[in-house]
Parts: C-alpha cells; sequence; structure tokens
C-alpha cells in the first residue's frame, strides 16, 4: 500500500444506531480466534518511498511523519516518506460486510451462506467497488474518467468545507498491534 500509485485502503470501526452514523475509531482487534495474531487496521512510514508531492500539505506531515529525509532512493520530489493510508473504511469483522459464500475452501458452509466478513481484505475492495461507481457516475454525467485518485483525495483534504461534507476524520483509537 505504500507505493505512490495505489490508494493505501486503511481500516475503522464504525459505531452506529439504528443506520445513523456515530463515529469511527482506528480498528485494533485483540487475538482472534485463539491463534496468537492480533490484527489492525494498520499504516505508519514507507521505508521504500519518499513522500510524493500531491501528499504533503497541512494535517498530513506532523509529528509521526519521518522527521529526518526518507532513505528511500526512488526519485520522487519529497524529502520525507511516503504515508499510509491514504483513506480507511469500516473493517471491524463485528460490523462488518455481509457476502454470500459456498465455497468450502474459503471456509464457507452450504448449509449457512450468509457471513459477515471484515478486515482490511474486506475494505480495500469496498473503497475499489465505491471508486469504480464513482468513476461510472462521472462519465454517465458526462465528465472525466476518474483514474488516479490520490492527488484529488489530497485536495479535498485541503479543502476543509470539502472534506467536512465527503470525509470523518479519525483521530481516536490506535492500530498499533
Amino acid at each position: 500500500a505504500s507505493q505512490p500509485y495505489v490508494t493505501g485502503v486503511g481500516g475503522t470501526s464504525l459505531s452506529t444506531t439504528t443506520g445513523s452514523y456515530n463515529g469511527e475509531q482506528a480498528w485494533e482487534q485483540g487475538r482472534i480466534n485463539g491463534n496468537g495474531l492480533a490484527v489492525g487496521g494498520g499504516g505508519g512510514i514507507s521505508s521504500f518511498w519518499t513522500q510524493p508531492s500531491w501528499q504533503q500539505g497541512p494535517g498530513v506531515n506532523n509529528s509521526f511523519s519521518s522527521a529526518v529525509p526518507c532513505a528511500a532512493n526512488t526519485g520522487n520530489t519529497g524529502s520525507l516518506c511516503r504515508e499510509v493510508p491514504d483513506v480507511s473504511l469500516n473493517a471491524d469483522p463485528n460490523v462488518g460486510y455481509i457476502m454470500y459464500c459456498t465455497v468450502s475452501k474459503a471456509n464457507c458452509a452450504s448449509s449457512h451462506p450468509w457471513t459477515i466478513v471484515g478486515g482490511t481484505s474486506a475494505a480495500a475492495p469496498m473503497w475499489a467497488a465505491m471508486t469504480a461507481l464513482a468513476n461510472e457516475k462521472s462519465l454517465r454525467d458526462g465528465n472525466f474518467n476518474l483514474g488516479f485518485l490520490n492527488p484529488y483525495l489530497y485536495t479535498i483534504a485541503q479543502n476543509g468545507g470539502m472534506y467536512a461534507n465527503d470525509f470523518n476524520d479519525i483521530t481516536v483509537g490506535s492500530s498499533d498491534v
């Protein structure tokens, strides 16, 4: 996800009441299924890529950014390291996505095919699906192909009104697993 031409998707834990948005926090789940694995929404600083110019700006570079120039030697213009994720979406399996599955190799049961899935492995394809629908709408309305979204996302982040209308800042919780 740290590759600059990819939109990195992190995970949140969504809180709703009767369909109304109550808030989100960074998704972190302790040990699951007794296997000793802790899971979470992820994120951090790339050790392979410098920060692209479109990612720089107020609210991005802060105390969690790489404090020294990035050691990555990729020819990008940034002096700090790329930060991920670019966006986050609900990844909490406790309030996950309903899926129909009957494939036994995927641990699905044909007798109970409906299941709830979560994790960033569910959030990333959900983000991709929403992006595909937004692109389809843009083209249908006679506008342009959205293409590579990251520069647009960070432009929205710099416009307080647009940002508040379209996104929620996730400022609570931890995904430090």
